[in-house]
């Protein structure tokens, strides 16, 4: 039996969420329809599956996220110490790095702060102790 290519469609002009499609690029190495795209905000070109675009899983250049994260602040996440612009807070890193490294700790970063405690001034790491807490050391 011969394998025919199979005929993907045209794109071209159609507006996805923010992205308009400019037109078709060669496609991925995993033979996947690429399309160059245009966002509303004027960031440039961007180079997009067209399976992303049609299915909706791809609807901005991700300044809709960034604007949506700006609307939000810093003070209206749960605890304020996750932060993607700067490094995130020393004590946020200890519970993320024990969380995959560790069984039994806890999901909620606040309860994992109010047993372990403030990170003290300086270079100082996260241990687990013998009977299963956490200290800084």
């Amino acid at each position: 039996m011969k394998r025919t290519r199979k005929k993907y469609r045209d794109l071209t002009n159609e507006k996805f969420g923010r992205l308009t499609v400019l037109y078709r690029a060669p496609n991925s190495d995993t033979r996947h329809a690429m399309y160059f795209v245009e966002c509303k905000c004027g960031s440039g070109t961007k180079i997009v599956r067209g399976t992303s675009l049609t299915s909706g899983f791809t609807k901005s250049c991700g300044c809709y996220q960034r604007e949506c994260a700006a609307k939000r602040g810093p003070e209206n996440t749960k605890h304020g110490c996750a932060r993607r612009s700067e490094q995130p807070i020393k004590e946020y890193s200890a519970w993320r790095d024990a969380r995959h490294y560790h069984d039994g700790v806890t999901y909620d970063f606040s309860r994992f702060y109010s047993l372990v405690g403030p990170a003290p001034e300086g270079r100082s790491r996260l241990c687990r102790t013998l009977d299963g807490a956490f200290k800084w050391v």
